[in-house]
């Protein structure tokens, strides 16, 4: 409950671009949320439904990012709910739209960024009982790991230089 609070309130607060998440940020690595964190989860994907902008928008994907890292199974529980509630529905819904988008900007390149072509995540993708699915999770790891990898590259150059 105090985290939904916080979800509230920050969402309310996003005065600026850079703004922080504050409180929300000490709660999120001090509270253990157990059987809660899927609701938590799905408290993001319910604001996601919203059409957000600026501050509200980069407020709710910073709370996202932050949210998996500390509590990644619960996150990847509710965006495969969500996933497979939304499976077979027309992409046009703007709800949708607006969810889908700040889900790839919240969990790209993490293992529970969304497989939109599978409606499951990258990590129940990988474990999937179609090999289609898992061929694709698996092509979709080696490109996050190429990228990592140029990435890596490309900042060793920087240092060296």
């Amino acid at each position: 409950l105090l985290l939904c609070a916080a979800v509230e309130q920050a969402m309310l607060d996003a005065g600026g671009e850079g703004a922080s998440v504050g409180s929300y940020d000490v709660l999120v690595k001090a509270t253990a949320i157990g059987e809660y964190g899927s609701t938590m989860a799905a408290v993001f994907l319910e604001k996601a439904t919203k059409p957000l902008q600026g501050a509200k928008k980069a407020r709710l994907v910073e709370m996202m990012k932050l949210f998996d890292v500390y509590h990644g199974e619960a996150m990847d529980r509710a965006v495969n709910e969500y996933l497979a509630s939304e499976s077979g529905r027309s992409d046009s819904s703007a709800g949708r739209k607006h969810v889908l988008n700040v889900l790839e900007a919240s969990l790209e390149d993490t293992v529970r960024a969304p497989l939109f072509d599978a409606n499951v995540t990258l990590s129940a993708g990988i474990d999937h009982a179609q090999a289609s699915i898992r061929i694709m999770a698996l092509e979709r790891l080696n490109e996050i790991c190429l990228q990592s990898d140029s990435k890596l590259k490309e900042e060793a150059q920087i240092t060296l230089k």
